[in-house]
């Protein structure tokens, strides 16, 4: 005697393939449920060609992504996550109220001392307007200087 097994592949990756002992009929249980990686931040699902897939998701379009004041990320057990944006400033650059929209933005610190003798700037280092006297000698002996 020679039993020859009956070929039950139907070539999907998705399927598990096995031939049922009472009928001798082929049967194909669907299986994509084990492409599930139990990570939030992938989409899974099962290529008949390939097997499993598990594409990392678009934070932009699965975490409704709108705030450009809020940073947005995935976390594989917690899925979208959202903290509040830190926007740098320092001495020289006043931060303004983070806008939704256009996300940071800072205004200058005006140094102006309303002197049209200083030439006023600021300095980041050691936080502070600097006011340097301008030199107005033009070096000439018919003209007052001032």
């Amino acid at each position: 005697c020679k039993n020859e097994p009956i070929e039950c592949d139907d070539n999907n990756k998705c399927t598990s393939d096995s031939c049922d002992k009472s009928t001798g009929q082929c049967e194909f249980v669907d299986e994509s449920y084990l492409c599930n990686d139990d990570n939030a931040c992938t989409i899974d699902s099962c290529d008949p060609a390939d097997g499993c897939v598990n594409m990392p998701i678009d934070i932009e379009a699965e975490c409704g992504v709108s705030d450009k004041c809020i940073s947005y990320a995935c976390d594989p057990v917690e899925g979208c996550t959202s903290t509040r944006t830190e926007c740098p400033s320092d001495f020289c650059s006043l931060l303004l109220p983070c806008d939704p929209v256009l996300g940071c933005s800072t205004e200058l610190r005006s140094c102006d001392d309303d002197n049209k003798c200083t030439v006023d700037t600021c300095d980041v280092v050691n936080e502070a307007c600097v006011h340097t006297a301008v030199v107005c000698d033009d070096r000439s002996a018919c003209t007052e200087d001032t």
